[in-house]
């Protein structure tokens, strides 16, 4: 069968394509916009910031230093700051790591920005794919990731609500999430969406106006009465009720369930191939 792959999935593999080292091989930048997941240490609420995060691959030396454009609550201002010279690794299976028990964040001019401290930090780039988590001075917990998230590996079964015995499994769908922290919200946008045998797959369904939810694990996103869009247009025949997608952080996982047209449609997804 042929595979269908939307821009949405195309820009997202190329993700990795938009590091530059200027053909030096000893050195790579690269950007990433992100989304903190942050939970405040003494009670345990959790909330979600749009970040920008510039990393500084020093391969020769195996150190990177990372840029961070961020807040950590509601009623904080925005700041920038570095962490510098941390241990970088490298392998086949698990990309580029780092890790810091405690670093001391300074600003643009190399001088310690005042009453941050960052510990417990760690990080990971692998398949183009970027998440970190650290503590900001004992207080917010910091998870962060990509607010774009491509679970291109996944298994879907689709279940005929009349007759349960009419069962369609599917390992060609893929399923892409665009998080919007401002506003709360999220859109699902997926490739080679086939609900059942006789359905021709459609490259660029999406499903717009979801709710996104910070939770101890990751994000729940939910849905209902959502018209999805094929290319852009509106198709109302496809009403998508009880839309429900859990996006777990540890795992690299999400399971993905909702109703169209007669069908249930549950699916679990992954960052990485498995």
């Amino acid at each position: 069968m042929k595979k269908y792959l939307s821009l949405f999935f195309i820009a997202l593999a190329l993700i990795m394509a938009s590091c530059n080292n200027d053909n030096d091989e000893n050195y790579a930048t690269m950007s990433s916009d992100m989304i903190n997941r942050v939970t405040l240490v003494s009670t345990g609420s959790t909330g979600m910031y749009a970040a920008t995060y510039q990393f500084y691959l020093d391969f020769a030396n195996a150190k990177t230093n990372i840029t961070v454009t961020t807040k950590f609550a509601a009623q904080m201002p925005e700041v920038t700051f570095m962490v510098k010279d941390l241990p970088l690794s490298a392998s086949s299976s698990t990309g580029y790591t780092f890790t810091a028990s405690s670093v001391t964040p300074v600003d643009a001019s190399g001088t310690a920005v005042s009453g941050y401290t960052i510990t417990n930090l760690s990080g990971q780039i692998l398949d183009g794919v970027i998440k970190l988590q650290y503590t900001v001075n004992g207080t917010f917990q910091v998870q962060a990731t990509s607010n774009k998230l491509a679970y291109t590996t996944a298994n879907t079964t689709v279940t005929d609500t009349l007759d349960a015995t009419k069962i369609y499994k599917n390992t060609e769908m893929k399923y892409g999430f665009i998080l919007d922290a401002a506003k709360d919200s999220a859109a699902l946008y997926l490739a080679n969406a086939q609900f059942d045998a006789n359905m021709p797959a459609q490259s660029g369904m999406t499903f717009p106006h979801l709710t996104v939810t910070p939770t101890a694990t990751g994000y729940t996103i939910t849905g209902n009465n959502i018209v999805p869009t094929i290319s852009g247009v509106p198709f109302k025949s496809y009403l998508i009720t009880n839309f429900l997608a859990n996006l777990y952080y540890d795992s690299d996982k999400a399971t993905i369930s909702f109703e169209c047209a007669g069908k249930k449609v549950e699916a679990t997804g992954y960052l990485h191939a498995q």
